[in-house]
């Protein structure tokens, strides 16, 4: 009976200590984190890995992003993004029909489904997504989203829609290089020259000379019979880019009679008046004051001529018909002299060559200075990305690591960080600061330091 009395008593001892006190309501602890923010930070950090190339990082990141919010819109959208970047075209789609289903009415997502739709030429179904985008009222990138939809079309070669589209998209951001540049280039394909000059001239305002822009202008030239403008935009791309395919296929057009020409100025050329058409025995002497390579103050060097993939550039705002009146004003009257035989215009020729050597040799001068410059720049640029590259990744490091203790329900302590008070520390914990005062033993909320261990939990729970 005795042995029986004291088994029961351990027994019931044993069952008393399996059994925990209730804790204090006002406080919750590293269990209560908010599961959604901590898969926001997750996507973010996962897009930043992917942005840097680090896949396996990002893949991981996304995944716990998915494990804190299963249902978290954002988190598929980011998870099908991955995927596109990783060519698993099957798991794309399906991500961003779980993100659709939802969030149906994020634009951007839907935007971004519709460009997927368009890389496989699914043209009428990424159309309506395109359109459903631009409908939203809250949607601020329409822009991008007429420009994504015209890009389409000309992939599907419905020329008439792309125009359309390529206007709706300037309405709504009249500077914007890449839908300038497309739309000169259809007007042109159309036979609508006139448009097109007036179209490239806006472009320029916004953009760098460039091979691609300079031998539109070339084409745009020759369409409208102004072979003296025409000849301008040639000897420019020789100057500026004589190893362009588009430099070589200008010589072979012009043959063995080709003119002797230096033009520096692109907007002189561009807006000189059509010409009587010059006989190939002359020679075409031009002069300008500008330097070759020179931009004015007033443009916006930061668009190269694009190519039909989707790009995102912020563009300088210049209303069109200011730069139309500006480029109108700075016209230069251009002096043409034919030569009356072949022995005149070669002996004139030679003059010429022995006038413009120095002016070359000026340019290549010039062309070598500004190489080691940019090379300077190149440098400096690679040092400062390597820099950046490495406090992202401590950032980011650090932040995982952040995440991860606020994810563990053991977390007893927390070690004080750059910017932080106990005020912000309590609300992530979810305590009380006159429970964090009390447990640290702290008489003033300021007094915590950087790298201090605090007790985030009640130590006579946890100890």
């Amino acid at each position: 009976m005795l042995k029986k009395s004291v088994a029961a008593i351990v027994l019931c001892s044993l069952l008393s200590a399996c059994v925990t006190e209730p804790r204090d309501p006002d406080f919750a602890g590293a269990d209560a984190i908010n599961t959604d923010a901590a898969a926001k930070n997750r996507v973010s950090l996962g897009l930043t890995y992917l942005n840097n190339g680090n896949f396996s990082q990002a893949k991981a990141n996304l995944d716990k992003a998915l494990n804190f919010a299963p249902k978290s819109a954002d988190a598929h959208f980011a998870m099908a993004y991955y995927y596109q970047q990783v060519d698993e075209l099957a798991l794309t789609e399906e991500y961003y029909l779980k993100a659709l289903k939802l969030a149906p009415e994020n634009p951007n997502i839907i935007n971004s489904y519709g460009a997927f739709l368009c890389e496989q030429g699914r043209y009428e179904k990424a159309k309506s997504y395109f359109l459903k985008a631009v409908s939203s009222k809250s949607y601020v990138s329409t822009a991008e989203t007429y420009e994504n939809l015209a890009i389409c079309a000309v992939d599907q070669g419905k020329t008439d829609e792309a125009v359309g589209f390529f206007e709706s998209a300037l309405n709504h951001q009249p500077t914007r290089g890449k839908s300038l540049f497309f739309l000169a280039q259809l007007q042109k394909e159309q036979g609508n020259y006139g448009e097109a000059k007036k179209t490239l001239w806006k472009y320029d305002r916004v953009s760098r000379v460039s091979p691609e822009s300079l031998w539109l202008s070339y084409e745009i030239a020759q369409g409208l019979s102004d072979t003296e403008a025409a000849l301008g935009y040639g000897e420019l791309m020789k100057s500026m880019f004589p190893e362009h395919p588009n430099t070589a296929l200008f010589k072979k057009q012009m043959g063995k009679f080709q003119p002797v020409a230096t033009v520096k100025n692109k907007r002189a050329a561009l807006a000189v008046p059509p010409a009587v058409q010059a006989n190939t025995q002359a020679e075409v002497a031009v002069t300008v004051d500008e330097p070759l390579n020179a931009v004015e103050n007033d443009q916006s060097a930061s668009v190269e001529a694009p190519s039909l993939v989707k790009v995102n550039k912020k563009i300088k705002t210049l209303a069109p018909d200011a730069a139309e009146n500006k480029v109108e004003e700075q016209v230069q009257q251009k002096v043409i002299e034919n030569a009356p035989s072949l022995d005149e215009a070669a002996k004139r020729e030679a003059e010429l060559e022995a006038a413009l050597s120095a002016d070359f040799n000026a340019v290549s001068d010039e062309s070598a200075s500004i190489d080691g410059t940019i090379e300077k720049v190149d440098e400096t640029l690679a040092t400062a990305d390597k820099a950046a590259e490495t406090t992202v990744e401590q950032t980011q490091d650090k932040a995982t690591q952040q995440i991860d203790e606020a994810a563990s329900a053991n977390a007893s302590y927390h070690v004080v960080l750059p910017k932080e008070n106990l005020y912000r520390i309590s609300l992530r914990y979810n305590v009380k600061m006159k429970y964090l005062m009390q447990w640290n033993n702290l008489d003033d909320s300021s007094a915590i330091r950087v790298g201090m261990k605090l007790r985030v939990k009640d130590p006579k729970n946890n100890d």
